[in-house]
């Protein structure tokens, strides 16, 4: 059977502005993915919150958090990528959020 892809987002979440854009596009992206990883490379500090707008705007769609700061954590990350990642994770499936127009309406 199909499953979809594995995605992998590599970024530091670091979104300034209004992010409505980016949670609809990692909605989307979980939806459609088999799983959604997203990689950031700000993880290696081992204060690291995920308070950044665009890492708060995401989380919720994500199956997981890696850190990808060195070169161990990005063995770390082929090792796990050479494995199943077990079954599909039970997760929620959000719907799309709405989209205003200028007009004010969805």
């Amino acid at each position: 059977l199909a499953r979809g892809p594995l995605t992998i987002v590599l970024s530091d979440g670091w979104e300034v502005g209004d992010t409505t854009g980016l949670a609809a596009a990692t909605a989307r992206l979980q939806r459609s993915s088999w799983r959604l990883i997203w990689c950031n490379p700000r993880m290696g500090d081992p204060q690291f919150q995920p308070s950044a707008a665009g890492m708060q705007a995401a989380l919720p769609f994500l199956d997981g958090l890696l850190p990808v700061h060195n070169l161990e954590s990005l063995e770390e990350l082929s090792r796990l990528l050479q494995t199943d990642f077990g079954r599909r994770p039970v997760r929620r499936q959000f719907p799309a959020p709405s989209v205003v127009t200028a007009g004010g309406h969805a």
